[in-house]
């Protein structure tokens, strides 16, 4: 019999999930589909002892992305120990510093910012 839980490395960084339980829950990832599987945005390349593929991540992943070990974080489950390498951990931060208007943030997916904005006394 397997563990309840089991050890994940999210980015190089050892965190602890229940067996069986969707990656993107586990890992308080982004589901924008509400982890239905039926929009393809949580992608990142998942390896180890991981559930099959479902019929969703078929729909939305090609077959390159598929060989390449790309998974649907709100579809794949561990079961022992895997990685998961999140396909945005390169993107910059870019923040609007001037002028007036919305501030944008285009943080990485699946990574935790903060913003300060001093705003003077």
């Amino acid at each position: 019999m397997k563990n309840e839980y089991t050890t994940v490395l999210y980015d190089g960084k050892p965190i602890e999930v229940k067996c069986g339980e969707p990656l993107s829950l586990a890992l308080r990832a982004e589901a924008p589909c509400g982890a239905h599987g039926n929009c393809g945005k949580c992608k990142a390349k998942v390896t180890g002892d991981i559930s099959p593929l479902t019929e969703g991540e078929r729909a939305h992943l090609t077959k390159e992305e598929i060989q390449n070990g790309i998974r649907l974080l709100c579809q794949v489950c561990a079961f022992g120990n895997a990685e998961v390498i999140s396909l945005r951990a390169g993107e910059k931060l870019s923040v609007l510093t001037e002028g007036t208007g919305e501030i944008v943030v285009g943080a990485p997916l699946f990574q935790h910012y903060g913003i300060a904005i001093d705003i003077g006394t």
